[in-house]
């Protein structure tokens, strides 16, 4: 019973042998009844720069069967296999790899190392080398015993983008400089760039479009690289700003200064266009870049007898953004509007206005002027406005800052120069003013402004500098004095002209008792001043220090005494209508020298022939408005008479009531009704209306 169990197991090994050997491919020696070893390559893969995973190798030791003379008798020897550390491994090519093969025996043989695929990767004494990719078989061999290990090779590719500028200009172009490095060779004949706003061959791209443009490039086996770049439209020149109403989603970005000389600025999203709501307006981006818009007065080209909403945006929608931007010497002359924005939902920041508000809204609470927006339902920060009212006009509908800020706005580090508070003292019938505010003050004038704001917060584009305007930038002018007169009579007064792009002041180099100069450069000279002394002017920009000019004046004795009928003239009449002596009258002008009747030169002029002029002995009043009438001796005016004359144009036709509505000039003129007028259904335009 023993004999037969042991026969049995004997024969389950043997079966068991054969069976393993067959499955690894590998060759079986057999002796009178002894089965050859089998071989079976670990399956241990190694760590590689991609992060192979390794797995334990499991080695397989068959039993040995030795025949006897006696019979079927059975003794157990342990075979001898080839071991590999690992059976498969991926590798990069470059890289080498070292296997170490062993005997199960502990014997040190002499092994013979083969590659499948020598092109791929190479062996020599269990030192593997990547060459390129691919896949190979590796086999180390002990005659007729073998293990293997499966090695896969791939590239090394190194895609290179490099970093781009973070600002383009539609029309610009760049050469992205990318190219794949592969196994240490560079190739960008393969390499793919993909993504809109723009063209491309090669690595040169032209920008097509503007926004934030996505670029991305690829290249097979490689992952795919995106940078971003915000491409803008270049605005250098009133055309360019123009343009602006061609793409209201648009991004525009400023690369020069813009001086309209005086003329009107086309508004952009005007009201009257159909942009009257949060989404519809201007939603691009305008970046100033530090730049200014200068001297403008904003108006509705398609029908300027629209005076309302004119200001350089007309609505800024809930995605619209305007920063970075100075917009100097804005002169508002219509209804609801501003030195930035009409109405503003979206983002208004780092920007500056100063503006000269001549247009009267005395009862127009709900559609107020402001200094950066009329009505604010967005945000606005870090911003500043120059507020100045003509004389007379009322300011109760003006706000310094804003008009109105309506709820779910917000201002935060936002403050005006100027004698209106930050928002109008009117009360509105159609809406709140409420707000979310953090430092948003109103300051009278310049010293208190910076006794006052917090600054802190604000950009390193901004320039303050105590005692002058804050602004973005460099702003800079040419300051000349133009008066040739360098003397001045005792008791008289001179007008100090000058040349300047923006607003100036005039102060005295060194103060002179009884001499003072006003803030639009108006020299007074007391009667109690010394002749002899001399006074010296300086003028300068009110945005830089070093642009300022000095005129130095001396003071003569007077011996003048002049008199007049009357030193003001009042004239109220009806052209064409009035008998002429409603419009003129006699000056009687006396010039005495020393006590007796002057026979030197005397000059007697008008300020403004349009509305007063000088005929002899007579000033007949021409046109409606103020004139000055001047005595003039040795160039300086030493008598003044004042003309106010108010006249009517007559109104008898049909087409003369539609002429009121030409422009602003003939909507600021008076008229008189002389007979019923019957436009027989046609229809009439409003003169003034906002549609």
């Amino acid at each position: 019973m023993k004999r037969t169990t042991r026969f049995i197991l004997v024969l389950f090994v043997a079966v068991f042998s054969l069976i393993v050997a067959g499955c690894n491919g590998q060759t079986t020696t057999q002796a009178p009844t002894t089965l050859a070893p089998t071989t079976q390559a670990p399956t241990t893969q190694a760590p590689t720069t991609q992060g192979t995973t390794g797995v334990v190798p499991t080695t397989l030791v068959p039993t040995t069967l030795l025949p006897t003379s006696t019979g079927t008798t059975t003794t157990e020897e342990a075979e001898v296999f080839v071991l590999l550390d690992r059976s498969t491994a991926r590798l990069d090519v470059g890289i080498e790899l070292t296997l170490v093969a062993e005997m199960t025996d502990m014997s040190s043989p002499t092994f013979v190392w083969t590659s499948s695929n020598p092109l791929v990767a190479s062996v020599s004494e269990g030192v593997v080398t990547a060459l390129t990719s691919g896949q190979t078989t590796l086999r180390v061999s002990v005659g007729t015993l073998y293990a293997e290990c499966i090695v896969t090779v791939d590239d090394v590719i190194d895609l290179i983008f490099p970093v781009i500028a973070p600002t383009a200009f539609v029309g610009d172009q760049i050469d992205l400089g990318a190219f794949a490095r592969v196994n240490g060779v560079n190739d960008d004949e393969h390499i793919e760039i993909s993504g809109s706003g723009f063209s491309h061959v090669g690595n040169l791209v032209t920008f097509t479009g503007s926004g934030i443009i996505q670029i991305t490039v690829s290249y097979p086996g490689a992952q795919s690289v995106t940078r971003s770049i915000t491409v803008y439209h270049e605005v250098k020149s009133i055309a360019d700003f123009h343009a602006i109403k061609e793409d209201l989603t648009g991004y525009y970005m400023m690369t020069a200064d813009i001086d309209y000389a005086g003329e009107p600025l086309d508004t952009i999203a005007h009201y009257s266009d159909g942009y009257t709501s949060s989404e519809n307006g201007f939603s691009g981006v305008f970046d100033g870049n530090g730049h200014t818009i200068s001297n403008f007065y904003a108006y509705y080209s398609t029908n300027p007898s629209v005076v309302a909403n004119s200001s350089p945006f007309g609505l800024i929608a809930t995605q619209g953004v305007v920063r970075n931007t100075n917009f100097v010497g804005v002169t508002i002359k219509t209804r609801i509007a501003a030195g930035i924005a009409t109405i503003n939902y979206g983002l208004i920041e780092n920007c500056f206005a100063q503006v000269y508000v001549t247009y009267e809204t005395t009862t127009d609470h709900n559609n107020p002027i402001g200094g950066l927006v009329s009505k604010n339902y967005g945000v606005i920060r870090h911003s500043i406005a120059v507020v100045d009212v003509k004389s007379g006009v009322s300011v109760v509908n003006i706000g310094g800052v804003v008009g109105r800020t309506l709820n779910g706005s917000t201002i935060t580090n936002s403050y005006s120069i100027s004698s209106v508070g930050r928002y109008e003292s009117g009360i509105p019938t159609n809406g709140d003013m409420l707000g979310d505010f953090t430092n948003f003050e109103g300051y009278p004038d310049v010293v208190s402004f910076y006794a006052g704001a917090v600054l802190e917060g604000f950009s390193d584009q901004w320039n303050f500098s105590e005692g002058y305007f804050p602004h973005l930038g460099q702003i800079t002018d040419t300051v000349e004095i133009t008066n040739t007169l360098d003397e001045l009579y005792v008791g008289k007064t001179l007008q100090i002209e000058a040349t300047h792009g923006y607003p100036v002041t005039y102060r005295l180099l060194e103060a002179v008792e009884g001499v003072s100069i006003s803030a639009n450069g108006l020299l007074s000279v007391l009667d109690t001043v010394q002749g002899g002394t001399e006074i010296t002017v300086v003028v300068t920009s009110q945005y830089c220090a070093s642009c300022s000019d000095e005129f130095t004046v001396t003071v003569l004795e007077n011996n003048y005494e002049i008199s007049a009928t009357s030193e003001q003239l009042d004239f109220n009449w009806i052209n064409g209508i009035s008998d002429t002596s409603a419009h003129e009258a006699f000056h009687g002008i006396v010039v005495l020298y020393n006590g007796e009747p002057y026979t030197g030169e005397v000059s007697i002029v008008s300020t403004n022939e349009l509305v007063a002029i000088v005929d002899g002995d007579k000033i007949i009043a021409v046109g409606d408005g103020t004139a000055l009438i001047h005595v003039i001796i040795d160039q300086q005016t030493l008598f003044t008479i004042e003309v106010n004359s108010i006249m009517y144009q007559t109104i008898t036709t049909t087409a003369e009531f539609l002429a009121i509505g030409t422009d602003l000039t003939t909507m600021a003129g008076k008229y008189l009704l002389m007979n019923d007028l019957d436009f027989s259904g046609q229809a009439i335009y409003a003169f003034s209306s906002y549609k």
